[in-house]
């Protein structure tokens, strides 16, 4: 989930559901009254509430990998070390270089110079960037 998100669409919810509040004593006056949940503000308050967790957890789903995010990839590799060879994980940050969505492969711009492809796992929260398993590497230039 988002902070960011949650935060802007908490805001934009509770400014709507305040308005509407504000306005409920004016349109209980002129007649009507088909929106009997707009009399009570914890309800309104509740509802903005919800709507904002809803809108904070679909976005990154919704919105996907687009071009330029920054991103962490996994890349394995084996390595010999006194005759017996290990398989190493290793963690490296990368650019983007199309959008896409999880389970979907796309290029990446590594920080030294190489280009590479790979398995969208993850998208990104508030604290962390999307997640990606590179299956290809390719030199750039």
């Amino acid at each position: 989930m988002n902070l960011g998100v949650f935060s802007k669409s908490l805001m934009l919810t509770l400014s709507i559901s305040l308005v509407a509040f504000g306005l409920s004593g004016f349109l209980a006056a002129h007649g009507i009254t088909a929106f009997g949940l707009l009399t009570d503000v914890w309800k309104l308050v509740a509802l903005s509430l919800g709507i904002s967790i809803i809108v904070a957890a679909a976005y990154p789903h919704l919105r996907g990998v687009k071009q330029g995010d920054q991103m962490v990839a996994f890349l394995r590799r084996e390595q010999v070390q006194g005759g017996q060879r290990q398989s190493v994980m290793d963690v490296v940050f990368a650019t983007a270089l199309e959008d896409g969505k999880t389970g979907q492969k796309i290029k990446i711009a590594l920080g030294n110079g190489m280009q590479a492809e790979g398995l969208i796992t993850g998208y990104g929260g508030t604290f962390s960037p999307a997640t990606l398993k590179i299956t290809e590497t390719e030199r750039f230039g």
